[in-house]
């Protein structure tokens, strides 16, 4: 303090004068914009994934997320501006959140729980009409997931993700009905424990008596076939070497015109 003036009224720093923002404040600026243009991403992103059904995996959706949500954050902390950290770490805290649930769904997510319980409910409720699949495990690959009716069962998880989706390594389908009149692009192939076999929708096909099973693989060895000889009823028993009950003659009538009726044979062919 001067005695003969009074107080001496605060100098502005040179490098930052009256009237200006600093670069940190323009910064934290453009980070907020990018922030707001982040969020309107997301949205767009997530709502032509639920109209158009097509979801990305979790990887790409991780990536994505991070590209767009940890870059404006860093900008955010270079302002060195308490308020732009509070922004800042209301980016990066959902952020982690969602990162560490994807982790966990990724881990635990794609296994259903209680699957001897589930096979031990569907034995019971299909004693009289058996469905098929292949054991609690086939070659090192667990069973993931049995739907309620025995219609599906799934090996393994999603290792290799791709957009849209994956599908798991191996799939049993049983399904109760026959081919469809309108079946086009079934092929016969050499006979399996004694029925009928096709390669029709991306797998092979096995006619038992009571059902039609569909049977994909996509990751454990590529040969369905020997996956077809595995086949044994949940109600038991699991023996593997006795064959498949072959289906009815008026069947074989509609698997031969459909499919064709000896091995290299085919039906109708797909049309485009």
């Amino acid at each position: 303090m001067d005695p003969t003036t009074g107080p001496v009224p605060e100098q502005s720093s040179p490098d930052q004068p009256r009237g200006r923002w600093s670069w940190r404040a323009w910064l934290g600026i453009v980070a907020a914009c990018v922030g707001g243009t982040v969020c309107l991403v997301l949205v767009v992103f997530f709502v032509s994934a639920i109209t158009y059904e097509s979801y990305p995996s979790e990887r790409t959706l991780t990536v994505v997320i991070t590209v767009l949500v940890v870059l404006p954050a860093v900008c955010l902390y270079w302002t060195h501006n308490r308020y732009w950290y509070s922004f800042a770490g209301g980016l990066v805290v959902p952020w982690a959140a969602l990162v560490l649930l994807l982790a966990f769904l990724d881990d635990h997510g794609q296994v259903q729980e209680d699957i001897p319980g589930r096979l031990e409910t569907l034995a019971t409720a299909t004693a009289e009409r058996p469905v098929y699949f292949l054991g609690q495990s086939y070659r090192g690959t667990d069973l993931t997931y049995v739907e309620d009716d025995g219609s599906f069962f799934a090996y393994g998880t999603c290792d290799d993700r791709q957009e849209g989706g994956c599908a798991p390594p191996a799939q049993v389908q049983n399904d109760p009905t026959f081919l469809p009149l309108a079946t086009r692009g079934c092929n016969r192939v050499r006979d399996v424990r004694g029925v009928p076999a096709a390669s029709f929708g991306g797998g092979l096909v096995v006619f038992t008596s009571d059902s039609m099973v569909h049977i994909f693989d996509d990751g454990i060895d590529g040969n369905a076939r020997s996956m077809a000889e595995a086949l044994r009823p949940v109600s038991g028993p699991a023996d593997v070497t006795k064959p498949l009950p072959p289906p009815t003659k008026a069947l074989l009538g509609v698997i031969d015109q459909r499919c064709g009726a000896a091995p290299g044979d085919h039906g109708p062919p797909i049309e485009y």
